[in-house]
């Protein structure tokens, strides 16, 4: 299952999702690639044809694509070898019947480096099929650039020089990354030059890429009102493409601890019987639209039970980037999310609220709940004990491992279950000898923190 970091500022949202149980791939040899036909081929059925360039020009390497069902949900992914050569690179060919992605109306791609996990590999691409023209021979080609998460339509936009990403690195300097090598960059705010101090253009080889720095003037103060973007111009080609500048690389820095830093304990969504208070901290974000749902599920993961509409409430920028909306009316067991829009995504994204107390199924929706039907009796009256950060003694807990296991010997009915974890007095005895297990066990580790992951419906 793939690890992803869940809890990130809105102002850098994420597009997150779950996948299935990995498989490694087969390898293809170079010697096995089939030549791409010297007439366009003409397929049966409707037919994805994929094609990735790599800019090594090392196909050894290029051995598959990882495809799946990402609508409806639950597909299992596929590792589908790349199967021929041609003058773009290599390319595979995907049938919309008779393989995994039958009957899917949306599929997710991961292009992997060599065929294996964490060894380089592209985030999920989604491809949304009902936007798929197919030619006179029946084909829908895509096109890829080894390690970049984008869908391309067309050999001359998966080929053309592009800005891969630009980021504030201090609050002072920029750093700049594209496909290509550049002979120029310049830093503009709000549309206007302020700065053309730009550093060489070196090769980053292992990410196909080239960076380079510009310099700020030192009393450069940053305005997360204000656009930000960088022009660079292409050496080869000589185009000239401008892009958005992140403030991700602001975060660590003092202006930002000492401008935007919010301490206050109000996060998240306050409920009232009469009117509930939402609030989120994105400093960054240019705009943020509070939706209210009934239902906790999405309408595509079941049609009845499910549902896509919502109320819609403007959110208020207030002091230390904080955005705040109040609503009217007992919200208790409705469901919401923030859509965001900011320089990453100008569009708008929609995400879960990372204060939360409760989400709907798979967490697709923050929960709205009166947390004094769910306290258990005597909860306002526990104390926690208070532990310096650097006396914590932390053990790590999956719910489910500490009773699965044969030798735990407490009640069948909770085993891998909530109540499992609590169960006290189980033993295992082998021998001579009987040790604790389980919740007592835990105990008699001498640790003073315990985290619990996961911690929400499976």
């Amino acid at each position: 299952m793939k690890k992803i970091k869940r809890f990130l500022a809105l102002s850098v949202i994420a597009l997150t999702m779950t996948l299935p149980i990995f498989n490694t791939g087969s390898a293809t040899s170079l010697q096995a690639l089939e030549p791409a036909p010297e007439t366009p081929k003409v397929y049966d059925e409707q037919t994805l044809v994929l094609h990735l360039f790599r800019n090594d020009e090392n196909y050894a390497q290029a051995v598959d694509m990882w495809v799946w069902t990402y609508e409806p949900v639950g597909g299992e992914g596929v590792a589908h070898p790349f199967t021929h050569r041609d003058s773009y690179g290599v390319y595979l060919e995907l049938p919309l019947v008779g393989t995994n992605i039958e009957g899917a109306t949306k599929i997710g791609l991961i292009n992997r480096n060599g065929g294996i996990w964490d060894n380089g590999q592209t985030a999920d691409m989604i491809y949304d099929l009902s936007t798929a023209v197919f030619d006179e021979n029946n084909a829908k080609h895509l096109y890829f650039v080894d390690l970049e998460s984008t869908i391309f339509e067309s050999i001359a936009t998966a080929l053309a020089g592009r800005l891969l990403g630009a980021s504030f690195r201090e609050q002072t300097e920029v750093r700049v990354k594209t496909n290509y090598e550049i002979n120029n960059a310049v830093f503009k705010e709000d549309g206007v030059i302020i700065s053309s101090a730009m550093g060489p253009s070196l090769k980053i080889p292992d990410e196909y890429a080239y960076e380079t720095f510009i310099t700020l003037d030192s009393a450069f103060v940053p305005d997360f009102k204000k656009s930000y973007s960088v022009e660079v111009t292409f050496v080869e080609s000589g185009n000239v493409v401008e892009g958005n500048v992140s403030s991700a690389g602001l975060f660590d820095t003092k202006y930002f601890e000492d401008t935007l830093t919010y301490d206050g304990r109000d996060l998240g969504v306050t409920y009232g019987p009469t009117s509930s208070t939402f609030k989120v901290w994105a400093p960054t974000s240019d705009e943020i639209e509070l939706r209210i749902y009934s239902s906790g599920t999405r309408a595509a993961l079941d049609a009845q039970l499910g549902s896509d509409e919502f109320d819609a409430y403007p959110m208020t920028l207030g002091e230390k980037g904080v955005w705040s909306a109040t609503v009217n009316g007992d919200l208790h067991g409705k469901y919401y999310t923030y859509f965001v829009k900011n320089y990453a995504f100008p569009l708008g994204i929609e995400a879960t609220d990372p204060y939360a107390k409760a989400a709907g199924v798979n967490g697709d929706r923050s929960m709205i709940i009166d947390l004094a039907t769910t306290n258990p009796d005597g909860w306002d009256q526990v104390e926690l004990p208070t532990v310096k950060p650097t006396e914590l003694v932390v053990y790590e807990l999956h719910v489910d491992d500490l009773t699965r296991d044969e030798t735990w010997t407490g009640t069948e009915a909770n085993r891998g279950k909530f109540l499992g974890m609590i169960e006290e007095g189980t033993t295992y005895t082998e021998g001579d000898i009987t040790v604790t297990t389980g919740f007592d066990h835990i105990k008699e580790l001498g640790i003073n923190a315990l985290q619990i992951l996961p911690f929400y419906d499976q």
